[in-house]
């Protein structure tokens, strides 16, 4: 969530927050829970706000914020109650070590590398030539033997393989960089340099 939508006390209030929602037995609790807490005012869609995390990437991403058409609130719902749920460290707010929770985004990851960062979803001819083409800037940093074809047949796996670099870089003090100021409630999308 945006600094100034958060709870005074920071994440670990913001996490409590959301396990007290009313989930009426689904797993998560619906977008319109957080717009009505942490957007008063707002219309039931909420209003698209951007973390410092997220603007700072230079990607398309969708807002922790916005209910709407490609909005990000349900998401963020789902991510802070799991968060909550699992009670494990989570990086910037718990120091970094071998097991910590880390933020990951894969386009934003993708175009520090300077590799293809969008249009990469999909079935068609034209995303699976864009995953093999990411698949070859991969490779230079890992070796993916056995793996290719399924890289290059679903996105959803070679985003998992793009996200463990992720705790790569904050484990090993090796991200592309870092807020200007304090991570407050917001956190950090962690991003490996090389």
């Amino acid at each position: 969530m945006p600094e100034r939508r958060c709870p005074a006390g920071g994440h670990q209030s913001l996490l409590a927050h959301v396990l007290r929602w009313d989930r009426a037995g689904r797993p998560f609790a619906p977008a319109s829970a957080l717009i009505r807490e942490f957007l008063p005012g707002a219309s039931h869609v909420g209003f698209k706000e951007y973390r410092q995390t997220e603007r700072g990437w230079g990607v398309n991403v969708r807002s922790t914020t916005w209910a709407g058409p490609r909005g990000g609130a349900a998401m963020t719902v789902a991510c802070l109650t799991l968060l909550a749920r699992a009670r494990r460290p989570a990086w910037p707010f718990e120091p970094a070590r071998a097991t910590v929770l880390v933020e990951a985004f894969p386009a934003a990851q993708l175009r520090t590398w300077g590799l293809p960062f969008d249009r990469y979803n999909g079935s068609d001819s034209a995303a699976r030539q864009v995953r093999a083409s990411i698949l070859e800037g991969v490779r230079r940093r890992l070796m993916t033997n056995g793996f290719e074809a399924l890289l290059v047949e679903n996105a959803d796996a070679l985003d998992a393989v793009v996200c463990a670099f992720a705790g790569v870089a904050v484990t090993r003090a090796r991200l592309a960089r870092l807020p200007d100021g304090p991570f407050g409630a917001e956190g950090w999308i962690a991003v490996h340099a090389e």
